[in-house]
């Protein structure tokens, strides 16, 4: 998938976006928790809140070995991950934007 398929414009020609490498960093990132515990288990809605066009989503996101995760010495790898998500509807299709 394409970044334009799924995210705002606004993300992806933000400053802060680009400086952190874009959307093959984004998908670095956002696998390699799931490499290094044994996959992703779950994900569940944690809440969602629709404010106009706007739907505001917290992912609640969980891996196979979440027990070794949350045993692990640092404390960033022991909280929750979530994602924070605003969705909104642009030329008829919903796309994304980190908050």
């Amino acid at each position: 998938m394409k970044g334009h398929e799924w995210l705002v414009p606004e993300v992806l020609e933000s400053d802060a976006f680009k400086a952190r490498g874009g959307l093959a960093a984004m998908g670095r990132q956002s696998t390699s928790y799931a490499r290094e515990y044994g996959g992703v288990s779950s994900i569940q809605i944690g809440s969602l809140q629709i404010a106009g066009d706007v739907h505001r989503i917290d992912v609640l996101v969980a891996f196979k070995d979440d027990a070794r995760r949350r045993a692990s010495p640092a404390i960033a790898e022991r909280e929750d991950i979530i994602w924070r998500l605003a969705a909104r509807k642009l030329r008829g299709r919903w796309l994304f934007a980190f908050e």
